[in-house]
């Protein structure tokens, strides 16, 4: 099952195939994995947060983000992502709601768990595909990036 699952009805018809065995590849517009878990558990209201949480748990396996940045010579696009790869402790950090460790989990070095968008568009510009004004604008960490930058190429910056 494909489905576009920004609105509220889709998601739970998505989440639904999922806990019957189904494959489900499910699409909805977010800035990184955080906010479209976010996003998603704000489609319930409170009291049903407990049972999607562990839905989600049980049934999530990878969570990826896309943005297009502009390539080193503005002729095209690159992309750049976010990935989380659902593990046992990714697992636990959405089953207890605490979302905002999944970042920590993403900015591990050589996690198993998958790798922040900032890691991400790091390699990019180290390998020269992207520029620093386009990365930089929209890193969250962005003395991580600056940092880690001037280690790998002191003329980048």
């Amino acid at each position: 099952v494909i489905a576009d699952a920004g609105a509220p009805e889709a998601f739970e018809l998505a989440l639904r195939a999922a806990e019957g065995g189904r494959l489900v590849v499910a699409y909805l517009d977010a800035q990184n994995v955080v906010s479209a878990l976010t996003r998603i558990l704000n489609f319930y209201p409170v009291y049903e947060l407990p049972r999607v949480r562990s839905s989600l748990a049980a049934v999530l396996r990878v969570v990826l983000v896309r943005h297009l940045l502009p390539d080193a010579d503005h002729a095209g696009v690159v992309p750049a992502t976010e990935l989380l790869v659902v593990d046992d402790a990714a697992r636990e950090v959405v089953r207890a709601g605490e979302l905002a460790d999944l970042g920590l989990l993403l900015r591990a070095e050589n996690g198993a768990s998958g790798h922040s968008l900032d890691r991400s568009m790091l390699e990019l510009l180290t390998a020269g595909r992207v520029r620093m004004e386009d990365v930089f604008a929209r890193a969250e960490e962005k003395a991580w990036l600056l940092e880690r930058t001037r280690e790998r190429n002191p003329e980048a910056c």
